[in-house]
């Protein structure tokens, strides 16, 4: 057996999951900063003008050997990490404080 290389990865299902944590805590990190800014200005959010979402897919871990390994023998599993990424661009209209 030679074992070329070996990808882990997530389920559709978990990444969709992780996928919808990850914008839900985008967008509110993207509020929090606006409602940051509107108060250092003294004005209030009065909407949402735009948002747009783009997102950088699972890259997973890989595992690269050029040597044969035995049958009998299970490949070496490295810890590591996939990542679900997702950035938020939003415009937020500000008005004066009435």
């Amino acid at each position: 057996n030679l074992v070329s290389s070996l990808t882990i990865g997530f389920s559709k299902k978990r990444y969709d999951e992780l996928y919808e944590v990850a914008l839900n805590y985008a967008v509110l990190d993207a509020e929090r900063k606006a409602e940051t800014i509107a108060k250092s200005l003294d004005m209030l959010i009065v909407s949402v003008e735009s948002i747009s979402v783009s997102e950088a897919g699972p890259s997973p871990y890989k595992l690269k050997a050029g040597e044969a390994i035995p049958a009998s023998v299970t490949p070496p599993i490295m810890p590591g990490e996939t990542t679900v990424e997702v950035y938020v661009t939003a415009v937020f209209l500000l008005a004066p404080k009435p």
